[in-house]
C-alpha cells in the first residue's frame, strides 16, 4: 500500500515508538557491483574458432587421460585430409595451350576497346568544360558592361553640366503641363487639424465639420485613396 497520499505520517509517530528499530530495506537500495571486471589474459587476443575449438578438445583428452589413463582415447580425432578428385585435376593440368592464346588475344582486344571508350570519355569531358568556361567568361563580360554603363550614368547625372535639368529642378522634371515655378506638396497639406484658424467663413462652411470622425472628408479621402 502507498503512503504517498499521507508525507507526514511518519514524522508525526515520534521516535517513542519501537516500531521503528526494525527496517525493512529492498534488495534494490543494497550495494552492488562493488567490484570491477578486469581483463583476464586471452581476452583481448584475437583467435579464430577453429583454434578455440581444437583448444577445447586438447583440454577434454587431457581431462579424460588423466581419468582413465590405462583407458584408450574414444574421443580421439584424427585430422581431416581434404580429398580433392586428382582426375580432375589432372584434365585442369592438361588444359591446351592454344586456349591460353585465345584468352590473351580476347583480354588484348577488350583492353584496346577500354582504352577507346576512356579517350571517347575524355574528349567529351573536355569539351563540356571549355563550354561551361566560355559561358562563364561571357557573364563576366556582360556583367562588366552594365557595371560600366551603369557607372557612366551616374557620372553623367551627377555632372550638372551634362544633365542642366537635373541640376536646375532636382528629382523632380517639369514637364509641358506642370509649370517651373510650382511648389512642391508637403506630404501633410491635406490632415484634418491643418489650417483650423482661417477666417474664411466661407471655408469653413464648404468644410462641413461633423463630430463624427468617419464622416468627415479627410477620412473618405483617405479611404477612396487607400482602400479602394
Amino acid at each position: 500500500m502507498s503512503s504517498a497520499h499521507r508525507p507526514t505520517w511518519e514524522p508525526a509517530r515520534a521516535k517513542a515508538d519501537v516500531a521503528h528499530i526494525s527496517q525493512v530495506q529492498s534488495k534494490y537500495a543494497t550495494p552492488t557491483h562493488t567490484r570491477l571486471k578486469f581483463r583476464r589474459p586471452g581476452d583481448t587476443q584475437k583467435r579464430s574458432l577453429q583454434e578455440l575449438k581444437a583448444e577445447l578438445e586438447a583440454g577434454e583428452n587431457r581431462a579424460f587421460v588423466e581419468r582413465h589413463p590405462d583407458a584408450e582415447m574414444p574421443h580421439a580425432k584424427q585430422p581431416k585430409l581434404i580429398t580433392l578428385e586428382e582426375d580432375a585435376d589432372d584434365e585442369d593440368l592438361r588444359i591446351p595451350a592454344a586456349n591460353d592464346d585465345d584468352d590473351n588475344e580476347v583480354d588484348d582486344e577488350d583492353e584496346d576497346d577500354d582504352e577507346d571508350d576512356t579517350e571517347a570519355l575524355l574528349r567529351e569531358l573536355e569539351k563540356v568544360k571549355q563550354e561551361r568556361r566560355e559561358q562563364q567568361e561571357r557573364q563576366e563580360q556582360s556583367a562588366k558592361t552594365q557595371q560600366q554603363l551603369s557607372r557612366e550614368e551616374e557620372i553623367a547625372r551627377g555632372n550638372p553640366l551634362l544633365n542642366l535639368e537635373r541640376a536646375l529642378h532636382g528629382d523632380k522634371i517639369p514637364t509641358a503641363s506642370e509649370p517651373l515655378d510650382t511648389p512642391q506638396e508637403r506630404w501633410d497639406d491635406d490632415l484634418i487639424f491643418r489650417n483650423q484658424a482661417m477666417n474664411d467663413e466661407n471655408a469653413l462652411s464648404k468644410r462641413g465639420f461633423v463630430n463624427d470622425l468617419t464622416r468627415t472628408e479627410f477620412h473618405k479621402k483617405f479611404m477612396s485613396r487607400y482602400i479602394k
